[in-house]
């Protein structure tokens, strides 16, 4: 499995992440640190501690400021550049960590393992921790927002 994880700010979570995948997550895996980072001294950092951790760092030349859902679609932009068919995906945000033992089989029986997120009546994934098994055709994936049936929705809508 390739585990994304987008940072923007909180290099220390990288390390922490990285002890609970290591502890809890029963089954190999590649970690990888997207770097969304605008301020040029925490996209240093987190380039930092990858770097000291041995973590592979995606670079995502992010310069949209603020906490904007767009920023947020950039780093899905980087991270299926970097996927490839077939692949095992777990994309999580940098404040996540698996907190109990995580084994294949928990998503082995399904394409996409998500957790829903609601506009009125528009359900669509939570961008911030995705499972995907063999992903196939991610060229028609898309974690764009919009508007839909009136409602608007941020990342992981379209």
């Amino acid at each position: 499995m390739k585990i994304y994880s987008i940072h923007y700010n909180r290099p220390d979570y990288i390390e922490i992440q990285k002890k609970s995948f290591d502890k809890f997550l029963k089954f190999d895996y590649e970690f990888i640190v997207v770097n969304n980072a605008v301020d040029i001294n925490l996209h240093e950092n987190i380039n930092s501690i990858s770097s000291e951790l041995n973590i592979k760092c995606i670079n995502c030349k992010n310069n949209t400021l603020g906490m904007s859902s767009i920023s947020h679609q950039n780093s899905f932009k980087y991270i299926f550049g970097d996927v490839d068919e077939g692949d095992i995906v777990m994309i999580v945000d940098h404040d996540l960590f698996i907190m109990d033992d995580l084994y294949h089989n928990y998503f082995s029986d399904y394409d996409m393992v998500i957790l829903p997120q609601v506009r009125g009546n528009i359900e669509y994934p939570w961008p911030g921790l995705i499972i995907f098994n063999n992903i196939t055709k991610k060229d028609q994936i898309s974690f764009d927002s919009g508007v839909i049936d009136g409602e608007n929705c941020d990342t992981g809508a379209k």
